[in-house]
């Protein structure tokens, strides 16, 4: 082959691996592009929320502070009724009915439901 053949070659292959990366770094500022706009909405989007949140930073501290009274009392509330569902549980008697044996039999009713009702007498 003739040295101007090669060149002739090797140029083209120059010019198609320049057209090939100019291409992908074209869609490359696209896409940076389009990510750059959507980050400056996001941003305004963020100013906006930190502008409707700012009187909200006065009764957060006053806010949490009733919450935690509330959350004492419900600990202490919860303490007292383990407290009975234990003393509760040793009272007990095993000779005491069962609540089914005290209401009725248990029937189910068409739909799914089911409903305690008194047990039949025979006549």
């Amino acid at each position: 082959m003739s040295v101007t053949v090669l060149t002739g070659i090797t140029l083209v292959l120059a010019g198609a691996i320049v057209l090939v990366v100019a291409y992908h770094l074209i869609k490359i500022y696209l896409n940076l592009k389009k990510t750059g706009d959507n980050l400056e909405l996001l941003a305004g989007g963020l100013a906006q929320i930190n502008q409707n949140t700012v009187p909200l930073g006065e009764g957060i501290g006053q806010l949490n502070g009733g919450l935690s009274v509330l959350l004492e009392e419900f600990k202490a509330a919860l303490s007292n009724l383990s407290q009975l569902t234990k003393s509760s549980n040793k009272e007990s008697t095993p000779n005491r009915k069962s609540v089914p044996v005290l209401a009725g039999v248990q029937r189910g009713i068409p739909g799914g439901s089911k409903h305690w009702a008194p047990p039949k007498n025979p006549e």
